[in-house]
């Protein structure tokens, strides 16, 4: 697997191809693959969305704005999309504040990508207790490449 951060230490890299040649190639918050593929490539097996980006795509589907990260998802081919944070309280087993974004944005996406929210309803409120606040989405991206990748590399952190 290849996790790909965002940050600006990959420009110039030339890594688009080895990243490309993973199995499965983890990213977060949808950057812009388009203009810089010879550097980071262009597949995605799974898009890590933070909460910033899932109130960004929410307001543009919402208020059907024309928005870049709009553009990047209908780009995405057989891509999960992954909000890491609970949607639900899990004491009280009442909607969060992201539920209804994220509920919005699975009906806007087409077939060919797969809104997901599984960490949470997998690991329950143990993890909850042990990381109550949300960790950074790459952390999040990581920590999953290894518990189902054999070997994980990473690029542009």
């Amino acid at each position: 697997c290849a996790v790909v951060g965002n940050s600006g230490i990959i420009s110039q890299s030339g890594c688009g191809k080895a990243i490309d040649e993973h199995d499965f190639v983890i990213r977060m918050n949808f950057p812009n693959l388009k203009d810089h593929k010879k550097d980071v490539g262009e597949k995605t097996s799974l898009m890590v969305v933070g909460r910033h980006v899932l109130s960004i795509m929410y307001k543009c589907i919402k208020d059907k704005h024309d928005c870049k990260v709009l553009k990047r998802l209908d780009d995405q081919d057989q891509t999960y999309v992954y909000h890491p944070e609970p949607l639900v309280d899990l004491e009280t087993r009442t909607p969060r504040r992201p539920y209804k974004k994220f509920t919005y944005i699975k009906k806007y996406v087409s077939t060919k990508t797969n809104v997901v929210n599984f960490l949470y309803s997998m690991l329950g409120k143990s993890l909850a207790e042990r990381f109550p606040e949300t960790p950074s989405n790459g952390a999040v991206a990581y920590s999953l490449a290894l518990s189902f990748c054999d070997q994980v590399d990473l690029y542009g952190f």
